[in-house]
Order: C-alpha cells, then structure tokens, then sequence
C-alpha cells in the first residue's frame, strides 16, 4: 500500500473519478465536499494530502476493487444532505 499517503495521482484520479460520475466539481460545495472525503480517506490510512513518492503504473484487480469501495464510499457521502 501507499500509507494513506496521497500523491498527485491519486488526487488527480478522484478527479477523474468524480468528474466521471457527473459531480458538479465547478460548485463550491461540492468541490469542498469531494476534499474532505478525501481528506478523511487518507486520514483513515495513516496519511494526508500531499506529494507522494513517484510509483510506476497501478493496474492490479486488487487496487482497481480498493479505489472503487472508496469511490463508492465517496459517492454515499457526497450524495447526503448536508448537515445543519
């Protein structure tokens, strides 16, 4: 694994990820609600947001399940109303 650390390519495929999904990036509270669960995910594996070390290419049937359990989390989470 990675250490919960996340690297520009991580960031860059939940993105990808999220723009795939049709996320509306370009609303502030979307884009704000898209940072803190990747926040909390890195949080949750012992790391933060930041440069990570340059790996090769990742393309195991292990990774692919991993990052898409996350996007699914990540998409629960963004669709609940916001708490007030």
């Amino acid at each position: 694994g990675h250490g919960g650390h996340w690297g520009e390519e991580e960031q860059v495929l939940l993105i990808k990820l999220a723009e795939r999904r049709g996320w509306p990036l370009d609303e502030d509270e979307v884009r704000s609600r898209v940072r803190r669960v990747a926040t909390n995910i890195a949080e949750i594996k012992g790391g933060s947001l930041g440069e990570g070390e340059s790996r090769g290419r990742i393309n195991s049937d292990a990774t692919l399940e991993r990052v898409r359990e996350k996007m699914r989390h990540a998409e629960t989470l963004l669709s609940e109303s916001p708490e007030e």
